[in-house]
């Protein structure tokens, strides 16, 4: 009964998370550690999931928002080793955690005060900020073993440098890319997956295809920001009990 009640979880954070352009990792880790898996299984198979829940929202949000560039390639770049960094160090992140648990209830508080629109005026940061920004996003990810999109989507939106859904096609290739690097950082400690790895890799496919098609297509964004902060809550509910 625990593992239909497993797989139907993680069926619907795949679905929820790939509405808003994000991979998932945050949800998986908490429902993982929730289910008692081993630790060392945790982080790797989180990063699995998320890099195809991640692909496959990137490639229907992009169809319909287009990518970019200048604000994608910068972060990136300079997220890519931080997250390799990251993914190399296996420390106890209690303190990381309460941190970050910080920083997206500030985002919360953020998304709820602010009303939502596609027609915002766009403002164009510094190269600098932008480096700066993606560096940090990609250790933290790295270390804690997510893809950094419960980052990067609140604070993209707080600067206003993306509208929603825009944010949520930079912040799904960003997840892709930085999930990658995380979990190539993983291969220099010893590395295990979950024996339901294979049962969970179909259903994210499955959620990932049905709910990025509603994100993208479907949902207004006002529905988008309340799946946001839903989201967002999942993510500090993991860091602070975990």
């Amino acid at each position: 009964m625990s593992e239909y009640l497993l797989f139907i979880s993680i069926l619907i954070i795949a679905f929820l998370y790939a509405s808003i352009g994000h991979g998932g990792a945050s949800g998986y880790i908490a429902l993982f550690t929730l289910f008692n898996f081993e630790a060392s299984q945790i982080r790797s198979t989180a990063l699995i999931l998320n890099i195809i829940v991640s692909i496959i929202a990137f490639s229907q949000f992009n169809k319909y928002y287009p990518l970019n560039r200048k604000l994608f390639l910068p972060l990136i770049c300079s997220s890519i080793p931080f997250a390799f960094i990251g993914g190399t160090i296996s420390i106890n992140s209690h303190y990381y955690n309460y941190i970050i648990a910080l920083v997206l209830l500030l985002a919360i508080f953020n998304l709820l005060i602010k009303k939502p629109s596609e027609e915002i005026e766009i403002v164009t940061g510094s190269l600098l900020s932008i480096i700066i920004l993606g560096a940090s996003i990609g250790f933290l990810s790295g270390l804690i073993g997510i893809g950094g999109g419960v980052l990067l989507t609140p604070i993209m939106l707080y600067l206003r440098w993306a509208s929603m859904k825009q944010a949520a096609t930079i912040s799904a290739l960003f997840i892709f890319v930085n999930s990658i690097a995380g979990l190539s950082g993983t291969f220099f400690t010893h590395v295990y997956l979950s024996n339901d790895v294979y049962i969970c890799v179909i259903l994210v496919i499955i959620g990932a295809i049905a709910g990025s098609y509603f994100g993208s297509v479907k949902w207004n964004i006002r529905l988008m920001k309340y799946i946001l902060v839903f989201v967002l809550a999942i993510a500090v509910i993991k860091l602070v009990t975990t």
